[in-house]
């Protein structure tokens, strides 16, 4: 699938098949995240990926936006809030190469907000996350059936604006 295509198709996921993600495409994922842009080059990012089932379940037992998931992986987006400029932003742009070659190699994804959220620091020690790095968000990925719908985007002449707003 051509970039422009996959991130024209992305949409989120949250039903999902038992067929298993091949483990070459979750790499070739996770590298595409790793190649993020990020301020001063710093990368301050780290993935963790989740097959463990029952964690996997518990952790998204305690999201409130994520009943009813049952992805094959779930991945967990942190970044180190101590050494770099833009974290939030560095782990944003990681997630969203993440979600784009997903879509691109076929699978679905649904990106869960974590950062500042209550039950952020829960999910933070169900994995052991070291002092200095914070969970920014989530997000599931695997196999699914597409059913062709896709959450309702906003016009584009509403969204843009040239030279002033």
């Amino acid at each position: 699938m051509k970039a422009l295509e996959a991130l024209k198709t992305r949409k989120s996921v949250r039903k999902y098949t038992e067929e298993a993600v091949k483990k070459e495409d979750l790499m070739e994922i996770l590298e595409c995240g790793a190649l993020a842009p990020t301020g001063y080059n710093k990368q301050p990012f780290k993935f963790v990926v989740i097959d463990d089932v029952t964690l996997r379940d518990a952790m998204l037992e305690k999201h409130p936006y994520s009943k009813g998931t049952s992805a094959h992986y779930l991945i967990a987006v942190l970044a180190e809030m101590t050494d770099s400029v833009t974290p939030l932003e560095d782990a944003c742009a990681a997630t969203e190469n993440m979600l784009i070659a997903a879509t691109a190699l076929g699978y679905g994804t649904c990106w869960l907000q974590v950062y500042d959220c209550e039950w952020a620091k829960e999910l933070e020690e169900m994995l052991n996350v070291p002092q200095g790095y914070q969970m920014i968000n989530l997000f599931t990925l695997g196999c699914f059936e597409d059913n062709g719908k896709r959450a309702p985007k906003k016009p584009l002449e509403e969204l843009i604006h040239f030279n002033q707003f």
